[in-house]
């Protein structure tokens, strides 16, 4: 949830991190090195379409053995730190072994697997085409993590049970949703830059004949008009967010999530 809001920023996300419980702390930054490393594959565009899609499919099962779950990923990776994430992943996977729980484990494995098949079904693709698949990708990136992270607090002792609804577990999406819309309605002008705009078609169409075109001096009015039904999009979760913040009992848990909110509202101002 706050994950792909701070992945292009480690020092944001090393304070998130402090901010937790001492309880939380290691399984989070776990989670979170998991996923980032799952996403090192789905980013790396020199990877065959093929292999990704396996790759991203098969990634929860190296969580099960730290002897063998560096193989086939390294020298992955589009960025040197993100190459030595992959160079070191059966680091991270001792550590989920020796310092999380069975149930955090359990957490972590099952939603890097939906994270990884969600993953596989768009590798390839260049763009959105509707709304729901705008949803759908989202969900996928950014609401599973929402979940992930509930369940997580739902097994700890300084949060609770509380968090492990139905409700919560929607709210819970929601906000992942909220979250990533922001970074999509932000990253246009580099995703365009690499031939992948990710506006949803369904919403760029109304105001120009192509994505990229909105760019272009004489658009600026359609422009801002496609900007802004895509920050009135993302903002229709806001409430979610609100509810879900409000249930939560932790003053730490209640600050690593209020953290990307905020940077997220500013983002979207």
């Amino acid at each position: 949830m706050c994950f792909n809001l701070l992945k292009k920023t480690s020092r944001s996300f090393a304070a998130v991190i402090e901010m937790l419980d001492e309880e939380l702390r290691t399984p989070v930054c776990v989670f979170y090195l998991v996923l980032r490393a799952l996403d090192t594959v789905e980013d790396d565009m020199s990877i065959p379409e093929g292999k990704k899609k396996a790759l991203c499919i098969d990634f929860y099962t190296r969580l099960a053995d730290p002897a063998s779950c560096n193989k086939g990923i390294k020298g992955l990776g589009d960025t040197p730190e993100y190459r030595e994430l992959l160079m070191k992943y059966a680091s991270v996977v001792r550590a989920a072994h020796n310092h999380c729980s069975d149930r955090q484990r359990e957490v972590i494995t099952d939603i890097t697997r939906q994270m990884g098949a969600g993953m596989a079904s768009f590798v390839g693709k260049e763009s959105l085409t509707s709304t729901a698949e705008y949803d759908l990708y989202c969900h996928y990136v950014a609401g599973l993590v929402g979940i992930g992270l509930s369940q997580l607090w739902a097994a700890a002792s300084c949060e609770g049970p509380h968090m492990g609804t139905i409700q919560v577990h929607n709210l819970s999406n929601e906000m992942g949703l909220f979250l990533q819309k922001a970074n999509i309605t932000r990253d246009y002008l580099e995703d365009v830059t690499e031939g992948r705009p990710w506006w949803p078609r369904e919403v760029w169409a109304k105001h120009a004949p192509t994505a990229a075109s909105l760019q272009q001096p004489e658009r600026h009015a359609a422009a801002i008009a496609c900007l802004n039904e895509l920050v009135t999009d993302g903002l229709e979760h806001a409430p979610a967010c609100l509810h879900y913040l409000a249930l939560l009992k932790n003053n730490t848990v209640f600050s690593f999530c209020a953290v990307p909110q905020v940077m997220a509202i500013a983002t979207l101002a």
